[in-house]
Formats: C-alpha cells, structure tokens, sequence
C-alpha cells in the first residue's frame, strides 16, 4: 500500500528533527556562531591544493643557523618541531642545540 504525501511528509520532517535534536552543534560553531579557525591537511583531497582551490603550502621550510649562539636558555623556553628538527622557541627566536650551545636560527 503506497504511503500517502501528508504522511510521507510528516515522516520526513520528523526524522530531521529527531536528527537534530540528537546531534549536538559541534564544537566551532559554539560561542559567537562562526567558525574561527581553518584546519586543513596537507594532499586531503590528494591534490596540492584544497577542494577550494586555495593553493596550500607544499614547499619545505628552510631551517637556517645563523652566526650567534648562547650558552643555556630561558625555562620559559618551549620545544617545538619543525621539519622532523627540534628546536627551542623563546619569545619569537627559535634555537637549535649543537655542540652543547644553542644556535640562533631561521625558519625560512
């Protein structure tokens, strides 16, 4: 027996409310109701560049030493991974242990 338009309406519009009532907001579209950060993977969708067409960055970084060095660092000092290196990032410089000292060096 074929269901008739009103009621497949009715069943229509009640499986989406049952769906929304049951699927919280995610978690970036809480607060001010727009999404505030864009988190995209590199060769996601296996292209270079995004499904919008906005060309993501493919090129390696250039972890360079420069001439200066210290002795020991801050313990405010964070390590961070860039390019499989670790370095040492205090207040916006990066450092490189080598040799016992720290290196000064650029991230290019």
């Amino acid at each position: 027996m074929p269901i008739s338009r009103p009621t497949r309406l009715i069943v229509i519009a009640s499986t989406f409310a049952v769906g929304a009532a049951l699927d919280p907001a995610p978690p970036q579209w809480s607060g001010s109701g727009a999404i505030s950060t864009a988190d995209a993977e590199i060769g996601r969708p296996l292209t270079p560049g995004s499904a919008a067409g906005v060309k993501r960055r493919v090129k390696s970084r250039t972890i360079r030493r420069t001439g200066s060095s210290v002795a020991t660092l801050s313990n405010e000092c964070t390590t961070v991974i860039v390019e499989g290196e670790q370095l040492h990032e205090c207040g916006g410089i990066y450092y490189q242990e080598v040799g016992g000292q720290y290196a000064v060096v650029v991230i290019e």
